[in-house]
């Protein structure tokens, strides 16, 4: 029996966030289909804790970055002594890997573009985009996630219908599903009968955290508490903003969640104020545990949540606080509405988001780039 592919993924960090642990899930779910080595181009590694252990994915780092013409070359050393079928990229952060190890290489690349940093959240860098239309046209396929960005990667990276794939983001609906958890909002000093909205996630700048602090205040629910899950370089900032409003009393930063499911269990409506985004994980988990939702209209947030958005969910400009603080007071006050849009959400969930279905599809395209390599060396 032949060996598994080998595949080496080029991460530009791999903490936890939703391409490192979509990736994660499926090397975990693929079991041993595939040989898989990370290299995270910074210290950051903190995803591999989710690893399956039996499967001996090993995670790497690379020397000190050199200049800007040596790191290509030093990356492309690293892929030549590990000697994958298949060369895994994702994001701008790792395009280096394709710049350095591309040309003579006797194996496929594949690039997955899962969204945009906040500097490229209203406006790309024009020296990137150029860069993504050279490379991105020369190798085996490149990987959306929304259809966003599959209009982006036709209309701006000029990419070839035949080497672009757009697949759909899954969710495990099995283990993703309506419940409560009481035991959480004691924890935090909640009880039963509190309206709690939350956020789930890093506290990264392009998830705009401010903008829902201050819609939070700006509701004037003296009575609901918001609940952000996460951490982040910015927890320090936010807590400042919560003081200055004099809110304090009713936010509640949780710190990092290692089971982030308790905490879709302990709200009763997801938010979200992003001014980037794609297809959330987040917003995908939230939505299977039957959470309505309060989204920025940017990426597919308004295309995943579909008929959610009439059964009572919301999308809102991006960077509209008083919109975003209308919606919140209007899923407030309606119980029977909250219920409603948490039901049409799980329901288009199961529909249209099935895990297994992503996983065969990820599967059958990192198969057939192994398999045009073993075809490229018999001729």
């Amino acid at each position: 029996m032949p060996a598994a592919p080998g595949i080496l993924h080029v991460f530009p960090g791999f903490d936890p966030g939703g391409t490192e642990l979509r990736t994660v899930a499926l090397i975990n779910a693929l079991g041993p289909r595939f040989r898989h080595r990370i290299l995270t181009l910074t210290p950051d590694k903190g995803a591999a804790a989710r690893l399956d252990a039996s499967l001996g994915v090993e995670v790497i780092v690379p020397p000190p970055r050199g200049n800007a013409l040596q790191w290509p070359l030093t990356l492309r050393e690293i892929a030549r002594r590990d000697g994958p079928h298949v060369i895994i990229t994702y994001n701008w952060g790792a395009t280096d890997m394709i710049l350095g190890a591309r040309l003579g290489a006797r194996c496929a690349f594949i690039h997955n573009e899962c969204g945009f940093g906040p500097e490229e959240a209203e406006r790309m860098i024009p020296r990137r985009v150029w860069t993504r239309r050279l490379l991105l046209n020369t190798i085996f396929r490149t990987v959306v996630v929304s259809e966003a960005l599959f209009q982006t990667a036709q209309r701006d990276f000029h990419i070839a219908p035949e080497r672009l794939q757009f697949i759909r983001t899954g969710v495990r609906t099995e283990r993703f599903k309506p419940g409560r958890n009481f035991v959480v909002r004691r924890r935090h000093g909640l009880s039963e009968d509190d309206l709690v909205f939350g956020f789930v996630g890093r506290f990264r700048p392009e998830k705009n955290l401010p903008l829902l602090i201050r819609a939070f205040a700006a509701a004037g629910l003296s009575t609901a508490r918001l609940l952000l899950v996460g951490e982040g370089a910015l927890q320090a900032e936010l807590e400042t903003l919560v003081a200055e409003l004099k809110i304090a009393d009713r936010v509640i930063f949780t710190g990092r969640a290692t089971e982030p499911l308790e905490y879709y269990h302990a709200i009763d409506v997801f938010t979200m104020s992003s001014i980037t985004e794609q297809t959330s994980n987040a917003q995908l988990e939230a939505m299977a545990c039957g959470r309505p939702c309060i989204l920025t209209d940017v990426g597919d947030c308004r295309r995943v949540l579909g008929e959610g958005v009439s059964a009572g969910s919301a999308v809102v400009a991006s960077g509209d606080e008083a919109g975003f603080a209308a919606a919140m007071a209007v899923l407030a006050r309606d119980p029977a509405l909250r219920e409603r849009a948490g039901q049409v959400n799980r329901e288009r969930v199961v529909r249209e988001y099935s895990f297994d279905r992503m996983v065969e599809e990820y599967a059958s395209l990192w198969s057939a780039a192994a398999a045009s390599v073993d075809e490229r060396m018999k001729g």
